[in-house]
């Protein structure tokens, strides 16, 4: 049939923790799968965004996804592989399956995948069987993305919400909106409010009042009135009034407010109690010397649900935090605006220092992050100074985390000491990384055995799993005609966890440990 996708599965195996979920019986390049997680509990970095992984999430994962362990416990998974084709040779259509992970799978659909698992061990019984169960799960699977409600099945829904998202200064009408989306008024109207529980216009007075939230906080614009001009009202007075409406305070007493933050990711949160501020809700890594914040208050959980997004809603509404610390990738979960102000920092876009003076301005620390940046200054500085004394030559240098199927090399965006060595001891860039673009997408996948084709000056790798794949990397005669080997230049640090974060206290441990192993 012309112009329609077929979804094969050319896979199906079990998953445990530290490989990956694509299996050297899929011939090719990578191919898109499905990860039902069927016991235990993983922390994972999915596509550079911290992930909680629990029994009945569902992950799907396309043919470009990077997926990197960062915790684990007695964690298992199915994994489904597939490929999607056209018989026309055009491109296949989008699947439409979701792109974060789905908590909460249903036993039949669990049942089903246990179906495809048997189905697959038998067959060369029964060839036509895994086929048939596969399109039972995929329907399974978005039915249930449909039934969350995420506007999938609405596109038209996505691009109001995301148009009242950036342009919520300008007045909107149903009839301009319901233009914009193609559909009638009253269909805008009822949809809007089943999916949002708002109607359009109280939508728009909450994305007004949140955003003026921020710039109370941020204190940058101290006017009332230039505020609620910013915002998209007439003057502070109208200001007020839909403020105190929403957060039952009105603007100058929620100027003086202690500040309820919540951090999303392990970084924030690392910053935040750097700064002294200790977050209502916060991501702790399994490697964090304050994982025991974490731990339940007076007033509950104070650790982040990864498993639900960016975590439980109902934690958010308990807590009522001022704002939320996100990632772009977080950003898009349009029901965190009910909550709180959203606070959005592109995390591999700016460098460290630029985000942490973005989390010090929300958390009114200004002065206590610039002490804290020329602290690391003066280190890197010695740093240079004691470099320069002992003549060593700051050539190309290249950082690699390799699991058992493939390996990672990164640039500042993605961390792993990449902004130590780039931006503050004056190493280089592989050329070759730059050709592949490194500085636009921030990392890079090679199979494991490609590592060699990088060749540099300094290797770092700052996590290497003990596979046969890694032993027979390093014994192989490529691995010896690389620079980096010839002239002694290559440090396993194998230190996840040091290496992992952004924040200034990681930045300082990175900073002592890659002096240590270029100056031992």
């Amino acid at each position: 049939m012309t112009g329609y996708t077929y979804y094969l599965p050319i896979a199906v195996h079990q998953l445990s923790s530290g490989q990956l979920p694509w299996s050297t019986e899929a011939v090719g390049p990578r191919e898109p799968v499905i990860i039902l997680v069927t016991d235990g509990w993983a922390r994972v970095v999915y596509n550079g965004v911290e992930r909680e992984l629990e029994r009945r999430t569902i992950l799907c994962c396309n043919a470009s996804s990077s997926l990197e362990w960062a915790a684990e416990k007695a964690f298992k998974a199915i994994v489904v592989e597939y490929r999607a084709l056209t018989l026309d040779g055009m491109p296949p259509s989008p699947s439409g399956l979701p792109e974060k992970p789905v908590k909460g799978s249903s036993d039949a659909f669990i049942q089903t995948c246990r179906l495809l698992e048997l189905a697959w061990a038998n067959r060369q019984e029964k060839p036509l069987e895994p086929q048939r169960i596969f399109l039972e799960l995929l329907t399974a699977l978005l039915e249930q993305h449909k039934q969350a409600g995420d506007g999938v099945d609405m596109p038209w829904l996505t691009n109001v919400l995301d148009l009242l998202h950036r342009r919520f200064k300008e007045e909107w009408s149903r009839e301009a909106l319901s233009a914009y989306a193609e559909v009638s008024v009253e269909h805008l109207s009822r949809v809007f409010r089943k999916k949002t529980g708002l109607t359009y216009t109280s939508y728009l007075n909450l994305m007004r009042v949140r955003e003026a939230q921020l710039l109370i906080l941020k204190g940058l614009v101290p006017n009332l009135n230039e505020i609620a001009r910013h915002v998209g009202y007439r003057d502070g007075y109208y200001l007020s009034k839909k403020f105190k409406a929403l957060l039952d305070l009105s603007p100058a007493n929620y100027r003086n407010k202690p500040r309820r933050i919540v951090a999303s990711t392990y970084n924030y949160t690392e910053m935040l109690i750097g700064l002294g501020v200790e977050p209502v809700l916060g991501a702790y890594s399994a490697w964090s010397n304050h994982r025991q914040l974490g731990h339940p208050s007076e007033e509950g959980m104070r650790e982040l649900c990864w498993s639900e997004g960016i975590g439980s809603y109902k934690a958010l509404e308990r807590l009522q935090p001022d704002v939320i610390l996100v990632t772009g990738d977080i950003q898009e979960d349009w029901q965190l605006y009910r909550y709180a102000a959203v606070e959005a920092i592109p995390m591999t876009k700016l460098p460290w220092r630029e985000q942490f003076r973005r989390v010090a301005e929300i958390a009114g620390k200004r002065k206590a992050a610039e002490e804290t940046i020329k602290r690391y200054d003066r280190m890197a500085a010695e740093s240079n100074a004691r470099l320069d004394t002992n003549q060593v030559f700051r050539g190309t240098a290249a950082v690699w985390e390799i699991y058992a199927d493939a390996a990672y090399v990164f640039h500042c965006g993605f961390g792993r000491g990449t902004p130590v060595l780039y931006d503050d001891l004056g190493f280089r860039v592989p050329q070759e990384l730059v050709d592949r673009g490194i500085m636009d997408k921030g990392y890079l996948s090679f199979p494991v055995k490609e590592v060699p084709d990088i060749d540099c000056d300094y290797l770092f790798i700052t996590m290497a799993h003990d596979s046969l794949a890694f032993r027979q990397l390093l014994q192989s005669e490529t691995w010896s005609r690389l620079t980096a080997v010839c002239w002694d230049n290559v440090h396993i640090l194998n230190d996840f966890g040091k290496f992992y974060g952004i924040d200034p206290g990681s930045i300082e441990l990175q900073l002592e440990s890659l002096m240590n192993c270029l100056l031992p």
